[in-house]
């Protein structure tokens, strides 16, 4: 878990666990949350975390760093992409009574540090 607090406000957090691997061989590491509160997307705080996110990845031995957003948040997409991210997967997921795609990105960490 990493929290970004500004003057005892929670603006962001980052969350990441070990999962299962997409190829033999690989350890991989996801993204579960990666959030910043909209009131702080205009100050880098979102590229900042996902490279904390990154390294942090990377220092629990990840091969592969998977995160899934939503199909429609484009912003996130972008910064994705913008690190080295490909869009490789897609699911179908339940909130409740409604249907959630999600986009699934990856990005090789194998070669950081």
């Amino acid at each position: 878990f990493v929290y970004l607090l500004e003057q005892d406000r929670l603006e962001g957090c980052l969350v990441m666990t070990p999962c299962e691997p997409l190829m033999l061989g690989r350890q991989a590491v996801e993204l579960l949350v990666w959030y910043i509160n909209a009131s702080s997307r205009d100050q880098q705080w979102g590229r900042k975390l996902l490279v904390h996110g990154i390294s942090g990845a990377r220092r629990l031995a990840g091969d592969d760093l998977i995160c899934w957003v939503h199909e429609a948040d484009k912003a996130s997409s972008a910064e994705l992409l913008r690190h080295g991210f490909k869009c490789q997967m897609q699911r179908e997921t339940f909130i409740g009574q409604d249907l959630r795609r999600e986009e699934g990105w990856l990005l090789d960490i194998s070669g950081y540090f």
